[in-house]
């Protein structure tokens, strides 16, 4: 069991007394809680809000500890990742928070990737491209083929250029992963034989 969401109806006392009812069962197990506060209640990476009207409000929640240690504009990657990790950021901020919260977690993602080297053009056509995906239709693009090549740069980035005038998306990957080198531990059905 992980996190989950409870309105309990019968007081914070009776409350207390569930969950030390709950942690007494088993050594193994043992439940903590979180109660709301100022009418918010973290939930996942969602923060609450009950608002006056008795309805429920939601926006982007980070803990305390988060640091915004995302890829950093000089480092070495394609820039296809460093602009999908903005664009995720942006349409998570679309989707999760409400309407009146989407534009102050928009701000903040701003300044978090000016402070990470990114320049205010490539913020901006990434936000553009964030609030834009929906809207896309995908069944009026051409079938595209996807090749799927190491990522080196100067090179990859032309050949990406060539192949996507053909209709060919080009989908960078490592060369070899970590799983590849790691001998199994498993015996072959041969062995067991």
């Amino acid at each position: 069991m992980d996190d989950t969401s409870v309105d309990w109806p019968d007081g914070e006392d009776e409350l207390k007394n569930f969950l030390n009812h709950l942690n007494s069962i088993s050594d193994d197990i043992k439940f903590t809680m979180v109660i709301e506060e100022n009418n918010c209640i973290p939930f996942l990476d969602i923060l609450l809000i009950r608002n006056k009207d008795g309805s429920i409000g939601h926006k982007v929640f980070r803990k305390k500890a988060h640091a915004d240690n995302y890829l950093h504009a000089h480092s070495h990657h394609h820039p296809a990742p460093k602009m999908g990790v903005l664009q995720t950021l942006i349409t998570r901020a679309c989707r999760i928070s409400y309407e009146n919260h989407t534009e102050e977690e928009i701000s903040y993602l701003k300044r978090t990737f000016a402070n990470l080297g990114y320049n205010n053009k490539s913020i901006f056509k990434a936000i553009q491209k964030a609030k834009s995906r929906n809207n896309i239709n995908k069944s009026n693009n051409p079938k595209t083929t996807n090749a799927y090549l190491p990522y080196i740069q100067g090179v990859t980035n032309k050949l990406a250029k060539i192949l996507r005038k053909k209709n060919i998306k080009t989908l960078f990957k490592t060369l070899t992963t970590i799983k590849q080198r790691m001998k199994s531990v498993k015996d072959s059905q041969e062995q067991l034989q």
